[in-house]
């Protein structure tokens, strides 16, 4: 069982851990956290939305995934550190269970396809 290091994803994935699978081992890996929003950071969805937006639509459109929040992670660097992770997670062999952030998933799915 593999988990971001933040709390959210660490607690759910000790639960998993526990709950189904307590003779697996039990890791995580900073690279599973989720997408750093700068200085947008602790702002309410209303005070970021402009600059979300702004990064969001050459997201979306797949124009410029290195366009970035302000300070922060651009859609190419958290698809960068997803993957390291998700391989890492991938050369432990057997079944694996991996538990991350939204944002981290849905980069990771569109990378992956």
């Amino acid at each position: 069982v593999v988990s971001s290091n933040l709390s959210r994803a660490a607690e759910t994935a000790d639960i998993i851990h526990s709950g189904s699978c307590p003779e697996a081992s039990r890791h995580c890996d900073p690279d599973l956290g989720e997408m750093c929003f700068g200085s947008l950071q602790g702002k309410s969805r209303a005070e970021a939305e402009a600059s979300i937006a702004v990064a969001s639509r050459h997201w979306k459109d797949g124009s410029n995934l290195a366009a970035s929040l302000p300070e922060g992670e651009s859609a190419a660097e958290v698809m960068i550190r997803a993957l390291r992770a998700l391989r890492a997670a991938g050369s432990m062999g057997g079944c694996v269970v991996v538990v991350a952030h939204g944002q981290l998933i849905r980069l990771s799915a569109v990378a992956l396809t």
